[in-house]
């Protein structure tokens, strides 16, 4: 029977016991009801069982429900209030023999029960649900795959949206009271959602089996989420004599469990590049217990946060516990770390915690996450007052509500390491040395680094805005990921060691100067010449604005073994170029003025060195020497000048023609 093109069904049925079958005894085989299409739908107006599959239909040729496109089958109604007004439950596969298939395929499609049970049959009975590219059933109340007997319940959750979604209880092999062999499997990948209101169980009684896999190979997880506990091979008291409960939760793959995760004799947790995350605790009850932590995220979600004793340690990551390479322990709220735990290569991820707690970690190798809490460094800080983030460590703090503080006096030393965080305030000093993994604005919230002591950068790209109030120095090629404001109380640091080995800037924002340059020219093994230039500071995605104090554009940087070296503002960049003293400019400070005018003077009539104004080389210091000065008078100029101005230049040459005349008239005398 196909019921499509919107067309509806309505079924009626005040007879508890009637049913309605899709499939029923030796007629069961290739029985089918299709529901295709928007708008079309069957309502089943009865609470007597739809059974699927009803002692007949073979595993090859099943009895099938199948509503695809939108279509809908309901087996609860409502009444205008929206309260109940009768339900019935869905059997897939049911009485010895009975082989039933349920499939709801394609976004919109729908099935509704007040009940699911998929593998009902006491004796060779089987069941499959498939829920798939955006299709949802749903229940009132419980769901049970393997359900009965001998019954084998299959429920496939596959692709994104595709949904289960269970009112209560949730059950994978749950025979009672334990004389058969039931089995329930669930599978959810590629991005499907399953999630029960109540408690849930894989291997319920004695001779059942359970397996639940989720996972995915896409971008789209797959979830269970679970509202009350789960327990594995066994009931809240009791363990399994016989079969077992195995839950893999692979890449890709998340199971939510609101309260304890019980794990009984027979019950087998396999992490394998998933996440489970678990409300209340892990529950360890029998000796046959086992959590394989092979990697993968193992999270506690109390708020209040967890107590990581020596057994839970040793039951979850073995004697000796480390977390290795893709391993990943996290508690939301506040550790209790009451045990060693080895750091080597995997994540341990904590709200906060305290000094004492953390003193039983060992921190190898690996990531250390501290999400809700301030990383402060200094006495009594969590770390203490110096820390090394290290090759192969990272350290994190992530949340943009809390920071990293690093006091006066202490020190954070980020050594090949990678050190994020929202936000950071240093007074004291703060190294980043090769690397390319330091962010102070992880959560792109326009925070950084605010820099009141020293921060020493290395051959290292910082991310985050900086504001620098203190010092900051550079060695090698720095790059600052974004804007760098220098305050008028800070200074930028640079070193000239020679014409290929000198420190640079490169600013991905705006960079806004001020303070002051400090510059250190190496003139021992190094030897500054004419014509040399060095480009300190580039500025690759914003503007440049602002000057070094003191250092107008053209300004003399200083003078470094007779060579002067200034400095000169680009659009998008600073450079500082050589060039040598004119002769005539005696106190060699890049201008020819009255400081130099008076060692002129100072050396009259005497036979001295061009630095001390003998400018033609024809002793002694005379008029012919001061006509050659005078020729290159070059003053600063008058935004330059002190309060006490320069003579000006006639001033100045009837002072030094009067000053002529007098000596040599006393020469005459003489």
């Amino acid at each position: 029977m196909t019921v499509d093109q919107g067309a509806q069904v309505s079924v009626a049925n005040s007879i508890a016991t009637e049913r309605i079958f899709i499939g029923d005894d030796n007629t069961a085989d290739g029985s089918r009801l299709t529901i295709s299409g928007l708008d079309s739908r069957v309502d089943y107006n009865g609470t007597g069982d739809v059974s699927v599959g009803n002692a007949g239909g073979s595993t090859t040729n099943r009895a099938t429900l199948e509503v695809n496109s939108g279509g809908v089958f309901s087996a609860v109604q409502l009444n205008p209030d929206m309260s109940v007004a009768s339900e019935a439950r869905i059997i897939i596969g049911d009485i010895d023999n009975g082989n039933g298939h349920v499939i709801v395929d394609g976004a919109g499609s729908l099935v509704e029960a007040s009940v699911i049970y998929v593998g009902d049959g006491t004796n060779s009975s089987s069941g499959v649900l498939d829920i798939r590219n955006g299709g949802t059933a749903t229940t009132i109340g419980e769901f049970q795959a393997g359900s009965n007997g001998n019954g084998v319940g299959t429920v496939n959750v596959d692709g994104a949206t595709a949904t289960l979604d269970v009112g209560t209880i949730l059950s994978l092999g749950d025979d009672f009271p334990g004389n058969g062999t039931a089995t329930g499997n669930l599978n959810v990948t590629e991005g499907g959602t399953v999630s029960n209101g109540g408690q849930a169980y894989i291997g319920h009684f004695t001779g059942s089996f359970g397996t639940a896999t989720i996972g995915s190979t896409t971008a789209n997880a797959s979830s269970w989420t679970i509202g009350g506990e789960l327990t594995l091979a066994g009931t809240e008291t009791s363990s399994q004599g016989s079969g077992f409960g195995v839950l893999n939760i692979n890449v890709g793959g998340l199971v939510d469990v609101a309260s304890n995760l019980r794990i009984r004799n027979l019950g087998d947790v396999n992490l394998n590049g998933g996440e489970i995350a678990v409300g209340g605790d892990i529950l360890f009850t029998d000796a046959g217990s086992t959590f394989n932590f092979n990697t993968g995220t193992l999270r506690f979600t109390d708020g209040a946060g967890a107590t990581l004793d020596g057994p839970k340690l040793e039951n979850v990551l073995g004697a000796n516990p480390a977390l290795g390479a893709d391993q990943h322990l996290a508690v939301d709220g506040t550790a209790v770390l009451a045990a060693p735990l080895r750091l080597n290569g995997g994540m341990f991820s904590v709200g906060s915690i305290t000094p004492a707690s953390l003193a039983n970690l060992d921190w190898d190798a690996g990531a250390l996450n501290i999400t809700a809490q301030t990383l402060t460094v200094g006495p009594g800080g969590l770390l203490g007052q110096s820390i090394v983030v290290d090759q192969n460590q990272t350290l994190s703090v992530p949340s943009g509500s809390n920071n990293i503080t690093v006091e006066a006096g202490a020190d954070l030393n980020v050594i090949r390491g990678s050190l994020t965080t929202a936000r950071a305030t240093n007074d004291g000093l703060i190294v980043v040395s090769n690397t390319t993994a330091v962010d102070f604005d992880v959560d792109n919230a326009g925070s950084g680094l605010t820099n009141n002591g020293d921060l020493v950068a290395i051959d290292s790209v910082i991310d985050g805005v900086i504001q620098n109030n203190g010092a900051i120095e550079v060695i090698g090629s720095v790059t600052f990921s974004d804007g760098v404001t220098l305050a008028a109380s800070s200074s930028l640091g640079f070193d000239i060691n020679g014409l290929l080995d000198f420190d640079t800037v490169s600013v991905g924002g705006d960079l806004a100067l001020g303070g002051a340059l400090d510059l250190d020219v190496e003139e021992t093994s190094f030897s500054l010449m004419v014509g040399d230039s060095f480009e300190i500071i580039d500025v690759t995605g914003g503007s440049l604005s602002g000057t070094f104090a003191g250092l107008a554009d053209g300004a003399l940087v200083g003078n470094f073994s007779g060579v002067a070296l200034f400095i000169d503002y680009g659009s998008t960049g600073v450079a500082l170029f050589a060039v040598e003293f004119a002769p005539e400019d005696l106190h060699m400070d890049g201008f020819v003025d009255g400081l130099d005018l008076g060692i002129l003077l100072g050396s009259w009539n005497q036979s001295t060195t061009p630095d001390l104004g003998e400018l033609n080389g024809i002793p002694p210091v005379d008029g012919l020497d001061l006509g050659l000065f005078l020729g290159a008078w070059n003053p600063p100029p008058l935004s330059a000048l002190t309060a006490v101005p320069e003579p000006t230049t006639a001033v100045l040459l009837a002072g030094v023609v009067a000053f002529s005349i007098l000596t040599r008239c006393w020469c005459r005398r003489g």
